[in-house]
């Protein structure tokens, strides 16, 4: 097993809430759950998005996507529908931090625009303080195994697979 990436060097314009996330998710990484199996690359979810993601910035989601608002608890589901609706939106799962938790790494999902890293949250009523996920593409998000009970990918139980090898190539929208 690869040692987890470490927290990625502080960027100019990244805020406070940004590397407070990056350092949340990055103290979990190094105490993972379960201890790792031999040769797996990722021993938690949390190095896995640490290695892949990237920091997102939070945007309020527009009028034109108040139609795709969900609920708070359905962010899996409701962030694959927009992604699924609008062209340019891409699912992104990863962790965020909202308005209420300042620095908590919540597991979440949100949809992205990769062109300027916009994260757009179409279950929150209020954009979060901080976002870092992975943006996954369509034919990888509808083809992977979920944990049963979830509709989660990545962040609630990473699949055996993706712990041992990491992402498939295609994966991750680009």
């Amino acid at each position: 097993m690869s040692a987890p990436r470490a927290a990625p060097p502080p960027e100019p314009d990244v805020t406070d809430a940004q590397r407070a996330l990056v350092a949340s998710v990055a103290e979990a990484a190094e105490r993972p759950t379960l201890p790792p199996a031999a040769r797996e690359r990722y021993a938690c979810a949390q190095a896995l998005v640490l290695d892949q993601g990237r920091a997102w910035t939070p945007v309020p989601l527009g009028a034109d996507l108040e139609p795709h608002r969900g609920v708070p608890g359905g962010c899996y589901t409701f962030a694959a529908r927009l992604a699924d609706a609008v062209p340019g939106l891409v699912y992104v799962e990863g962790y965020a931090c909202p308005q209420s938790g300042a620095g908590w790494a919540i597991p979440h999902a949100w949809v992205g625009r990769l062109a300027d890293g916009a994260a757009l949250d179409p279950t929150w009523s209020a954009p979060g303080t901080a976002y870092y996920g992975v943006p996954l593409t369509a034919p990888f998000r509808r083809s992977a195994p979920r944990a049963p009970g979830t509709a989660a990918l990545l962040v609630e139980m990473l699949p055996r697979d993706v712990r041992r090898h990491g992402l498939p190539p295609g994966a991750v929208a680009r």
